[in-house]
């Protein structure tokens, strides 16, 4: 859901029920494209502690698998795929904007996407391991 006239007592009274899982549409021109995780991290674990750091992790890897149906994915176990990212939660943080929508977030230091690595100590390392999960939405 998108919504502009929302207010910040609304988004935060909705991110807290245990249903929720913190998910991107992938917009393209719209700040979350690039920014939806580390802003949810920066502003609403570290600064305004809505929610723990273990609970954002569990919302934003194992619930959103599950809720797409996804039994491989979403928690770090044995046979799963490996989809790992390591980032620093004090300078974790969004910098896309509707004027640059494209702008990297800072504080990533590592992402494995299918067991490669892509992200070396927040430098690219041209590895292009994803691949289009076809069906697995319910």
């Amino acid at each position: 859901m998108a919504s502009f006239n929302m207010n910040e007592a609304d988004i935060v009274a909705f991110m807290k029920p245990d249903f929720i899982s913190t998910d991107s549409d992938g917009s393209d021109g719209h700040p979350r494209k690039y920014g939806t995780f580390p802003k949810f991290f920066h502003e609403y674990v570290l600064q305004k502690k809505v929610m723990t750091l273990p609970r954002a992790v569990q919302r934003s890897s194992s619930a959103s698998a599950k809720m797409l149906g996804l039994k491989d994915r979403g928690a770090i176990a044995v046979g799963n795929f490996a989809d790992v990212i390591a980032f620093d939660l004090d300078k974790f943080v969004d910098r896309s904007t509707y004027e640059q929508p494209t702008l990297l977030a800072e504080g990533m230091k590592f992402v494995v996407v299918n067991g490669t690595l892509a992200l070396d100590d927040g430098k690219f390392t041209g590895a292009m391991a994803g691949r289009v999960i076809k069906g697995a939405i319910r």
